[in-house]
């Protein structure tokens, strides 16, 4: 299962505002042993995150951090959530 975090912008601050909120939310991640998001995918990223479940148990609690992380950098207002399988 995967969360595909999108945002609908191409404004530099906010791409940079974007990788530090990646940054944290793939050591969160890994701390929590929920999903991957790999360092170099966020290092690359600019409009566009994917983060891997890695159970269908998991995904619950894996949007409710990526939302919290989203809150927490200011960017929930900018981004679109879907889970994929």
């Amino acid at each position: 299962m995967k969360i595909e975090i999108s945002f609908a912008t191409q404004d530099r601050s906010v791409i940079n505002r974007i990788w530090i909120f990646g940054e944290d939310l793939s050591l969160n991640l890994r701390e929590t042993d929920l999903a991957d998001l790999p360092m170099d995918e966020v290092d690359a990223a600019t409009t566009f995150l994917c983060v891997r479940v890695k159970s269908k148990q998991k995904v619950r609690r894996a949007s409710t951090i990526v939302k919290e992380i989203l809150k927490k950098h200011n960017l929930l207002d900018d981004a679109t959530l879907i889970v994929t399988k």
